[in-house]
């Protein structure tokens, strides 16, 4: 239950972080063509899910730990 509780503490503060790093990455790209952009969204949806690279990585990094969080609490009920 402490485990759970300290990895959803851990993924509600690395939150912000990704999302500041997801929007200093935004701020590069922002004059791309609509088509790029569709592709750099795609590419930054994609990294969420998969093994974290982008700037995307610590919203990844985030979610993953609170979804473990929950499920390690849902677990011990």
């Amino acid at each position: 239950m402490i485990l759970g509780i300290g990895l959803i503490i851990i993924g509600v503060i690395l939150l912000p972080f990704g999302v500041v790093s997801l929007k200093e990455s935004w701020e590069e790209k922002k004059d791309l063509s609509f088509k790029r952009k569709m592709v750099v969204i795609f590419l930054e949806i994609l990294d969420v899910f998969s093994t974290p690279i982008l700037s995307a990585w610590l919203l990844g990094l985030s979610l993953l730990m609170i979804i473990g969080g929950l499920s390690v609490i849902l677990l011990k009920m």
